[in-house]
């Protein structure tokens, strides 16, 4: 991987701008991100791609799906599609939130202190854990990759079954908190959903409920 990024990081310092040397650049990038994705590393592998601007890479007009799927793989699948179909959520929000949320990075801590993979609160997580009669030893178990989707997956559920299945209300609730969310749902009155997202008095939140609904549907598009 070092000598991948090195050849990669040499080419582009000595670009003259030449297509074989685009060529040989493009190449190299999809090799280092496909080996990091084979390895589990899916974090680095979706840097990589964008720091070394694979996502320009373009074929007879169109986005490549191998390209398109180093951006939006399927990690941790299978506990993905367990718990979903344990709690009745959609896989692929799942995984758009996982997406968003910490780049698919298991190890990932926020300035708030959330954990892992779907960004879970140790607070959050220690409830849902007795809920579920999960065994809480330390917050550290949202590290596990099982353990933290499991969790997110269940607080998408309440958050489905709170806001009637409405993904851009629920996304809010993960986002700024249900409570919060609620009050913003009950003064839309009956205005549409776009009005809903376009007012959401948080950029974070405006910014963060597009980003997820716009990887959802990648997903449901290269997958479904």
């Amino acid at each position: 991987i070092s000598e991948l990024q090195y050849q990669i990081n040499t080419i582009k310092e000595g670009t003259n701008g030449k297509d074989s040397k685009k060529e040989t650049k493009k190449d190299l990038v999809y090799t280092l991100c496909l080996i990091e994705s084979k390895m589990g590393d899916y974090y680095h592998s979706i840097n990589s791609a964008s720091k070394y601007g694979l996502s320009m890479v373009e074929k007879e007009g169109a986005f490549p799906l191998e390209i398109a799927q180093i951006f939006y793989p399927r990690p941790h699948w299978d506990s993905v599609q367990s718990a979903a179909k344990e709690f009745g959520v959609d896989p692929f929000l799942i995984l758009a939130v996982m997406r968003e949320e910490s780049n698919f990075n298991a190890w990932a801590k926020s300035r708030s202190g959330a954990l892992g993979l779907m960004q879970i609160l140790p607070s959050t997580g220690e409830g849902i854990a007795k809920h579920l009669n999960m065994p809480w030893e330390t917050p550290e178990i949202l590290y596990r990759p099982e353990n933290n989707i499991r969790c997110g997956a269940y607080y998408l559920s309440y958050l489905q079954k709170r806001f009637n299945s409405q993904f851009e209300w629920m996304l809010s609730g993960y986002n700024a908190g249900p409570n919060i969310t609620q009050k913003w749902v009950t003064q839309q009155g009956n205005k549409d959903i776009d009005w809903f997202v376009a007012t959401i008095p948080y950029s974070e939140t405006h910014y963060y409920v597009t980003r997820v609904l716009k990887t959802y549907w990648i997903y449901k598009l290269l997958y479904s």
